[in-house]
């Protein structure tokens, strides 16, 4: 039992670090995407809901198209306003590689759901420090962190406990929890803007090419 435990944290930490990456190429590509592009087409939608609702002024049938406008502006502005100013730490490819191998040894060292009961709240503070530095490629950070739970302030279920009755009930729980990031890493594949990124070649290329367009739509 103490080995299907084992077997099942690894699992845990594994879909976590696979959900984490996604999760992470999704965020900078948004980040990116607001203050590359986010004036530009928060300009098209004002000019298109402006539009519309003159339109529909006229013309009834108008009101839904500029109702939908209306909510597209609010939903995009919501979002550009959210992202316009953060701030993603430039990194070089070695860098990149060195912030994610932290991170991953971190991770599998203060994961709340694989650490003892009384160490859970600390755990989750700490996981979440640690996410929040890896989003923002706070290689110093992430860093601080891994030394500092490598010193073992945390201990995993599966080195501590030994009552049978307690594994079977650890066991049930992290089954459910893997098949719940399971699932989670599964739709967020089917993602769209997951979909997108995996599209493209080159994201500078891209951005460039997107901004082009959006310009000559301006226009």
């Amino acid at each position: 039992m103490k080995l299907e435990l084992k077997a099942l944290e690894l699992q845990i930490s594994a879909l976590e670090d696979e959900k984490t990456e996604i999760e992470k190429l999704i965020h900078d590509f948004e980040v990116r995407h607001s203050q590359e592009l986010g004036e530009l087409i928060l300009k098209i939608l004002r000019l298109r809901r402006e539009k519309l609702k003159e339109e529909a002024k006229k013309d009834e049938t108008k009101k839904k198209d500029y109702t939908e406008a209306e909510k597209d502006f609010k939903e995009y502005n919501q979002t550009y306003e959210a992202t316009k100013d953060e701030h993603i730490l430039e990194l070089t490819e070695e860098q990149r590689r060195d912030i994610k191998t932290a991170y991953r040894k971190a991770s599998k060292l203060c994961h709340p759901d694989v650490v003892m009961d009384e160490h859970k709240a600390e755990a989750e503070k700490m996981f979440k420090d640690l996410k929040d530095a890896y989003d923002k490629n706070d290689l110093q950070k992430v860093n601080e962190l891994l030394n500092c739970l490598e010193k073992g302030i945390f201990q995993n279920k599966s080195e501590k406990t030994d009552e049978k009755k307690k594994l079977k009930n650890i066991i049930e729980r992290l089954r459910i929890k893997r098949n719940e990031i399971e699932k989670t890493v599964n739709g967020l594949k089917n993602n769209e803007t997951f979909k997108t990124i995996e599209d493209i070649g080159n994201w500078d290329e891209y951005f460039a090419d997107t901004k082009r367009k959006l310009n000559e739509e301006l226009a």
